[in-house]
């Protein structure tokens, strides 16, 4: 999952404004709903405190601690006061002592520590009790216990989590970001499949499907694209077509005359002879190479126009380009023999791929044939073969000048010559050799290597299990 995909990062986009979002929300609920929370919950406990206070009044004016009787009927009271209301009570009276409690284990250091601190301070005290994992809401006030005795009525509501309002929250916005974010997640991918469908016309466009159209069919700005998309892939396909097949014709005429020449120049050959011109037989051989040149450009023409139309050619034989390769070698010994080039051989595999026999064979010529032609005299040319990864890998080095990487890159376009000086050839041998190597699902590349210039193709083998 890369992140230039556009949906990840529609996505990731989506969920960092969702973030920021819920975490501006939750900022602002404990700005103001939490403090009315908290203002509730004081003023709640408030009453209950009041309540408490003023039943203990009553109780000590209706029974006065006069003696041990009503002093345990009061202790009573209280514990069941602080079990009804759920809370720590306790009465103390002067030097802190504790007069009655209702509850039995001992009153918290803590709170006599805060009760000692803040009784200097002001006499009635209402304030959160915090310790590190809760906080208690303490409420302390005098209270009047007969017989002219003041004493302190002090309060402990339960332990209050801190802040489990806002932990509720924060798990409840948590939740919808979550269950947004997987909602998301595929309409993203819904808003660029149709990008990607038109990244895949674009390269089925590149690789020389030019009747191929974008199916995507909206009505927003990417249905607006893939309209126009169609509309230049239709142009194209005509403007391309039509200069192929304008090429194909022309090549084709261009032969007529050329076989008239031929017939003529053979006809003057003739009367040449009974009348023994030899200077006007040498201009003759000099007209007869030229229009052998020109038949062979034009049929190389016509062969790389029909590949480009793509004329139907069956791709279905087995076969070894291997073993076609040596036979290629061997039509070429009388060759390598006149130019002293030494050919080494190191087929390490003849595995076999699907194709077309005829048309590969081409490919062979072409690449033989150029090494030859480019290789001086005393020269080597190295041909391999090797399997790797199920595939073919052929190999061919012949020793020549190095070329720059500009002119590698552009060694397979029609008519580009390396040396456009040269009579070897007219630049298309490579380009029809490409062709028909893409045509077999496979590639071809040209690089620099110690002894000149190495071509590598690579092909798909078969699995005859």
């Amino acid at each position: 999952m890369k992140l230039s995909k556009v949906y990840i990062k529609i996505f990731i986009s989506f969920v960092i404004v969702l973030i920021i979002t819920e975490i501006v929300i939750f900022g602002f609920f404990v700005l103001f709903a939490g403090r009315q929370y908290r203002d509730y919950y004081e003023k709640y406990n408030e009453t209950r405190f009041i309540m408490a206070k003023e039943m203990i009044e009553f109780h000590v004016k209706k029974t006065p601690l006069t003696n041990t009787q009503a002093i345990n009927l009061f202790e009573d009271y209280v514990r069941h006061l602080g079990h009804a209301f759920k809370t720590r009570i306790w009465i103390t009276v002067e030097d802190n002592r504790i007069l009655t409690k209702s509850f039995d284990d001992e009153v918290s250091q803590k709170i006599t520590r805060y009760h000692l601190e803040k009784s200097e301070q002001k006499k009635d005290s209402y304030d959160f009790l915090r310790h590190r994992e809760h906080s208690t809401l303490y409420r302390r006030s005098s209270i009047d216990l007969g017989n002219n005795t003041k004493g302190t009525f002090h309060m402990l509501f339960g332990d209050r989590p801190i802040f489990r309002h806002k932990e509720g929250f924060a798990i409840g916005l948590f939740g919808i970001g979550v269950i947004v974010a997987l909602l998301t997640f595929p309409i993203s991918r819904l808003i660029s499949k149709p990008i990607k469908s038109l990244i895949e016309s674009t390269k089925k466009l590149e690789q020389g499907d030019l009747s191929h159209r974008t199916s995507v069919k909206s009505r927003d700005e990417i249905g607006e694209l893939a309209s126009a998309f169609n509309v230049m892939a239709e142009k194209l396909e005509k403007m391309v077509k039509g200069g192929k097949e304008l090429t194909a014709q022309v090549s084709h005429e261009l032969r007529s005359p050329l076989a008239r020449i031929q017939i003529a120049v053979e006809i003057l050959k003739d009367h040449i002879k009974e009348e023994g011109n030899k200077d006007l037989s040498d201009y003759l051989k000099e007209i007869q190479v030229d229009v052998d040149e020109l038949d062979k450009l034009i049929g190389r023409i016509l062969e790389l126009s029909k590949l480009d139309l793509q004329q139907e050619v069956p791709y279905s034989e087995v076969f070894s380009p291997v073993r076609q390769l040596e036979d290629v070698v061997s039509r070429f010994e009388s060759t390598l023999k006149s130019k002293k080039i030494e050919c080494h051989r190191d087929f390490s595999s003849k595995a076999k791929i699907i194709g077309n026999r005829e048309t590969f064979n081409t490919v062979l010529n072409n690449l033989v044939d150029n090494s030859v032609k480019y290789t001086p005299v005393n020269g080597k040319i190295s041909l391999k073969s090797k399997e790797r990864d199920n595939r073919l890998l052929l190999y061919l080095d012949n020793s020549c000048l190095h070329v720059s990487e500009m002119e590698l890159s552009k060694i397979f376009e029609p008519f580009y010559r390396v040396d456009p000086i040269s009579d070897n050839g007219g630049g298309l041998g490579l380009a029809i050799a490409k062709k028909i190597i893409e045509k077999h699902r496979g590639t071809i590349r040209a690089s620099n290597s110690e002894a000149g210039i190495e071509f590598v193709v690579d092909l798909p083998i078969v699995n005859l299990d």
